[in-house]
């Protein structure tokens, strides 16, 4: 072979060898121009104390949802969150909510089957971005029905209200696809097994769907409406809308109304709630509730129910939160266990602190 053949092969292997080394270098150069998505990681430690000064027997505040303990030092509930949200580039993302505590066993006491398990992941979904303004998820996660959340640390008030407890469900199982032409409207459907059920109780689907519409950064409007069979025979049906306004940085207000139906059974719920921040510390929010329950559907007995709560929040710092509950209860009919008979008030006083944490990995 000559020299200028051999030198041709020796400049073409130079440069196959370059070619072969520079493509995986150049995909890493990529790979670490490319941002890795991140996933968010949140959580919190939620204690209370409560008193109830019925004083009653059995040691249970009735028509309460999570602080049910009288005079009894009780973990509401501990919480890890893992959330990769789906954005344009990475389409694919997930939730997870691990829960731990009194309030995960009692808001799965319902689920056919007592899969013991599911009590400890409040969420747990799969999300698609199926284009910049339609997102698909798929799993378990909580209503759209309601103002108030599991997390008291999301809400005003540190218990939850008679109607998140009794008038609404609390999670789902299914299908969801949101539609978000903008920032000030979001329309999503939803097709689950029904409520409080990751395990269906029958072979019919309920059928939800809920409007977000966001006019001006001061008011937000919220309405759903679901419709399914949660019994063999009986189509149930839930009408909810929740209005927040808030006027300045510093006052806020709130309405919740919900008007079932099952079968011949009817329940109105409403909840009007306030918030004034009276400093970078301090915080009132007073909340008042009227409920109808003459079928007897939601509280297993036939009365009209109010309720007033007054919540003082403090922030201490460093991710604690103490909130001070005054709350009073009052029934038509003697429903609620005292030291001496059953009586028409429960007056109970609650205290919850929190401790809130969040990152990223």
């Amino acid at each position: 072979m000559s020299s200028s053949v051999s030198s041709a092969f020796k400049a073409v292997g130079v440069v196959a060898l370059v070619g072969v080394l520079g493509v995986p270098a150049a995909m890493a150069a990529d790979a670490a121009a490319a941002p890795a998505p991140s996933i968010d990681v949140t959580g919190f430690v939620d204690t209370y104390y409560s008193y109830n000064f019925n004083k009653p027997a059995g040691r249970v505040n009735q028509l309460h949802v999570f602080d049910v303990q009288h005079n009894g030092i009780d973990l509401a509930l501990a919480e890890v969150a893992f959330e990769k949200k789906p954005v344009t580039g990475s389409p694919v993302g997930f939730r997870v909510d691990l829960d731990f505590g009194l309030a995960a066993d009692i808001s799965n006491s319902f689920e056919p089957g007592n899969k013991e398990i599911l009590k400890n992941v409040q969420q747990g979904y799969v999300s698609w971005l199926a284009s910049p303004k339609v997102q698909i998820d798929v799993g378990k996660f909580v209503t759209p029905i309601g103002n108030e959340l599991v997390e008291s640390k999301d809400n005003w008030n540190y218990t939850r209200s008679i109607q998140f407890g009794y008038a609404i469900p609390i999670y789902h199982a299914g299908a969801r696809v949101a539609l978000i032409p903008s920032d000030k409207f979001t329309l999503t459907g939803f097709l689950v097994n029904g409520w409080n059920n990751v395990q269906d109780n029958n072979n019919d689907k309920t059928f939800a769907l809920q409007f977000i519409a966001k006019p001006s950064a001061k008011l937000t409007w919220t309405g759903a409406a679901m419709f399914g069979k949660e019994t063999t025979t009986d189509t149930r049906s839930l009408y909810d809308t929740v209005l927040t306004l808030s006027p300045s940085s510093t006052f806020s207000l709130a309405a919740n109304y919900d008007h079932g139906k099952d079968g011949a059974s009817t329940w109105d719920a409403l909840s009007a709630y306030a918030r004034i921040q009276a400093g970078s510390v301090v915080a009132f929010s007073p909340r008042f509730e009227w409920l109808n329950d003459d079928d007897a559907f939601m509280t297993a007995t036939s009365q009209k129910l109010t309720s007033f709560t007054l919540t003082t929040e403090f922030k201490l710092g460093g991710g604690v939160l103490t909130r001070i509950d005054l709350r009073s209860d009052h029934s038509d009919v003697a429903m609620f266990e005292s030291d001496s008979g059953f009586k028409k008030n429960q007056p109970t006083l609650t205290v919850g602190v929190v401790y809130a944490f969040g990152g990223k990995i």
